[in-house]
């Protein structure tokens, strides 16, 4: 049954005036109007998933679940509603980049719309970009004290961060990937596959003299074992973010502030090799 409302929008003379009073009468039915059903976040995952296949890149995929997944794991047991992912998103705009927070709203208020969950965006806007900040890079007396704390309580950890570190490999995209067939030893060299580097070529990363001894261990494994593997799978490479939120609550406990990241490490390598006078341009390539 249809019911005409009258918002009383007639009595502004001025057209703008008149425009913006419709459009927040506008939001204010659409809240009646839409019953808003709880839905389950088992349902978003699911759909998620198979949607695999249809972007042209697989990584924009692999993102997409990035963000389902965190998304699920704040959620928890709490069904996806206009109030939860208010609540959600007022904790991103807390503790995310603005770039990260308008991904999140971009991706998410997509699924829902094809999933016909309408009306949880109501009141999330995009937020003004501005200028990433740049990543910092860690001073020595820094690298001393994570050093200290990381390899007494996550030595994995630390070992992921000297690939970063002395061979320049970046930690999600190509670090996770390699297998010990592709860390040559007697060429010193670590092959990047070109579906996992940035640019789309395979190339190679140099193993500095002073990083060399701490990769013995490869000569013990066999060539197609991922160098760090899943927990409870150990055919399948570590998560993609996993390595990123274990350093992320080591900087947490610390306290150094949200613009360190294990990316944080390349720079600081670069910094380093920038003091002692090396060619930018090596250093680049």
């Amino acid at each position: 049954n249809r019911k005409k409302r009258s918002g009383n929008i007639y009595q502004f003379d001025d057209c703008k005036v008149r425009m913006e009073a419709a459009e927040a009468y506008a939001i204010l039915l659409s809240l009646e109007v839409i019953k808003l059903q709880d839905h389950s976040i088992r349902e978003l995952i699911a759909y998620s998933k198979g949607l695999k296949g249809t972007f042209g890149k697989n990584s924009t995929h692999v993102n997409l679940m990035s963000i389902v997944r965190q998304f699920s794991n704040w959620m928890g047991t709490r069904p996806i509603n206009r109030s939860n992912t208010e609540l959600f998103f007022s904790y991103l705009m807390k503790n995310r980049h603005g770039t990260t927070y308008n991904e999140y709203r971009y991706w998410l208020n997509r699924l829902f719309e094809e999933l016909k969950i309408f009306g949880c965006f109501t009141y999330i806007k995009p937020i003004k970009r501005v200028a990433k900040t740049p990543q910092r890079f860690f001073q020595p007396h820094q690298v001393k004290q994570l050093h200290e704390y990381i390899i007494d309580k996550a030595p994995q950890l630390w070992h992921y961060i000297e690939f970063i570190f002395y061979c320049a490999i970046r930690p999600r995209r190509e670090l996770r990937w390699i297998k010990a067939g592709d860390v040559l030893m007697e060429e010193r060299k670590i092959l990047i596959h070109g579906e996992h580097s940035k640019n789309g070529k395979t190339q190679y990363a140099s193993i500095p003299n002073k990083f060399f001894p701490s990769l013995s261990y490869i000569y013990d494994k066999r060539p197609g074992e991922y160098l760090f593997t899943q927990r409870w799978d150990k055919s399948k490479p570590i998560g993609r973010n996993t390595m990123g939120e274990r350093f992320r609550s080591v900087i947490k406990e610390l306290d150094f502030g949200p613009r360190y990241s294990l990316y944080s490490w390349k720079h600081t390598a670069a910094f380093r090799m920038v003091k002692k006078g090396i060619n930018v341009f090596y250093i680049q390539k």
